[in-house]
């Protein structure tokens, strides 16, 4: 599954591609081949939803006063029911009202349909010139929140369940 998520964008002139205020960099796959495997019903489906995340980011974005290059994460989890939530781990963060704006908008995107649990990953992007993110995991605030919370180290999966309602 990955393998073809990985070969679709490379094969598809600037699917990642987005005019300024945000470039997306790539994707990065928060679980494992045989959860994701499973889950998503089409690679098409969610490549394009992908594009629909990037474009609503920077059409928001770009209705903003610029900002400092920031850089970092969108981190979107779509469970079964076409239900969505995104969060961010942006440096420096955007201020809580555009924050709670980009937010909203994203959450207007029909998400794909996914089967059985959550399909949880994340879209490396610079915002305003920005550069792309070099660690390999987005780790949004919620995320270790709810790891801090629970003790102990979590997988993906466990405090996107955890903060989904939050």
């Amino acid at each position: 599954m990955r393998a073809l998520i990985l070969a679709f964008f490379m094969l598809t002139p600037c699917l990642g591609c987005a005019a300024e205020p945000l470039k997306a960099f790539g994707i990065s796959l928060l679980q494992p081949q045989s959860v994701l495997g499973p889950r998503v019903q089409s690679v098409d489906a969610l490549a394009a939803y992908i594009k629909a995340v990037e474009n609503t980011a920077n059409d928001f974005l770009s209705t903003q006063p610029q900002g400092p290059p920031t850089t970092g994460f969108i981190v979107l989890a779509v469970r079964p029911g076409q239900q969505s939530r995104t969060w961010f781990d942006l440096k420096p963060e955007l201020s809580a009202q555009a924050t709670l704006q980009l937010k909203t908008a994203i959450a207007r995107i029909q998400p794909l349909r996914v089967n059985e649990g959550a399909v949880v990953f994340a879209i490396n992007v610079g915002i305003w010139g920005g550069p792309a993110a070099t660690t390999p995991m987005p780790t949004p605030p919620e995320f270790t929140a709810a790891a801090k919370a629970a003790g102990r180290p979590l997988e993906v999966g466990d405090p996107v369940e955890r903060i989904w309602n939050e």
